[in-house]
């Protein structure tokens, strides 16, 4: 508890999903910003990423690297992201829009129909080349089983479906997690 003015402000109501969201935004940029990055297949990355004449993309990749692809991916034009309607799911969805993120927010357990309607929808509503995804494997798991979500946005988008992969030199490990979640601390290829 703090006090200010004479009233006690608790830390539990100051840790509003704006304030943490800041923080974390701060701490991501921070950490990754000393991560080096080797892309493999360049000309491939470039001519489906950079190009707009490749059309749009829904990338997919394990949601154990998601929090580095979510930082990877923060400049490269427009972007849509799913996230959960979780209390978590509140958190993250700051921390997309801080790094310029769209956000669609629905999973496989809640909203998720609704969310893949607004994610067909913001890839079809302009001409300007859009990237768009969300873990392949869902907020839930089971870990590496790709569930249809992404395939279907693609389909009815008009879009590619561009399988995404990472992997690093030195790696944080979180083995209780379900999908074993990584955070990349040297390079990342």
């Amino acid at each position: 508890m703090l006090r200010e003015n004479g009233m006690r402000i608790r830390l539990k109501k100051l840790a509003t999903p704006s304030v943490v969201s800041w923080a974390l935004t701060t701490v991501v940029r921070l950490w990754f910003g000393t991560v080096r990055v080797q892309i493999l297949n360049r000309a491939r990355f470039e001519r489906f990423a950079l190009d707009p004449a490749s059309g749009n993309i829904v990338a997919g990749a394990w949601h154990r690297n998601a929090v580095f692809l979510f930082y990877f991916f923060r400049t490269l034009g427009p972007r849509g992201v799913m996230i959960s309607r979780s209390k978590d799911g509140d958190i993250v969805a700051h921390v997309a829009r801080r790094f310029g993120y769209t956000t669609m927010r629905g999973s496989s357990s809640r909203g998720g129909a609704r969310a893949l309607q607004q994610m067909i929808a913001y890839m079809q509503e302009t001409h300007e080349k859009r990237l768009c995804g969300t873990p392949v494997d869902g907020p839930r798991g089971p870990a590496r089983i790709v569930k249809k979500g992404m395939l279907a946005v693609a389909k009815e988008a008009g879009a590619l479906f561009v399988p995404i992969a990472c992997s690093g030199t030195r790696v944080l490990t979180f083995h209780k997690a379900w999908d074993k979640s990584m955070i990349h601390c040297h390079s990342v290829k």
